[in-house]
């Protein structure tokens, strides 16, 4: 078996693809995350990309979303994707998720709080179905921004004004509270 011969584009090709899948599956060496694609950091690219990202990621995502990220992120063709090597594609992959876990732990740590059960009984589950739009449509309707000016921000920006909002809302729940008693 030519395994580290064969690009993914062949591996696509294959009509049996049985024993490149044991050993995709099995093999410790298409568990590592090496970032063949120059991908780099994600919280350095652009906020609408990242949440594209993990959305799909979160729903289940497929080859061909991630041919459609690289090349956002990279600038790299759908054929240049393709013609890398099976491992090192599947190395690729394996990276990219490690950095939406890495950006889904942050925000988890960072930007999230516990509904009180006032705000439970009020129904703040219901925004739940809007996913990361809830997050885009604070700049639009905060700063009167655009989705798509919000969509090209920094991540590192648009993180930063959320987690200064949190942290403003954490504040004004605090005083508030100390301020009544």
């Amino acid at each position: 078996m030519r395994i580290n011969n064969i690009t993914f584009l062949e591996y696509c090709k294959l009509e049996d693809k049985s024993a490149f899948d044991f050993v995709i599956k099995f093999s410790k060496e298409f568990e590592l995350a090496i970032d063949h694609f120059g991908v780099g950091d994600i919280t350095l690219k652009k906020f609408g990309t990242v949440k594209e990202l993990q959305h799909k990621y979160e729903k289940g995502i497929e080859y061909k979303d991630y041919f459609e990220l690289i090349e956002d992120m990279t600038g790299k063709k759908e054929n240049e994707i393709m013609s890398i090597r099976l491992m090192e594609f599947f190395q690729a992959i394996r990276y990219l998720n490690t950095e939406i876990e890495r950006v889904n732990t942050l925000e988890t740590k960072m930007l999230s709080h516990e509904p009180t059960d006032l705000e439970i009984r009020a129904g703040i589950e219901k925004f739940n179905v809007l996913g990361n739009f809830n997050q885009k449509t604070f700049f639009c309707d905060k700063f009167n921004w655009t989705l798509e000016y919000v969509d090209n921000m920094k991540y590192t920006d648009a993180f930063a004004f959320l987690y200064k909002d949190k942290l403003m809302t954490d504040f004004q729940k605090k005083y508030t509270k100390l301020s009544t008693k």
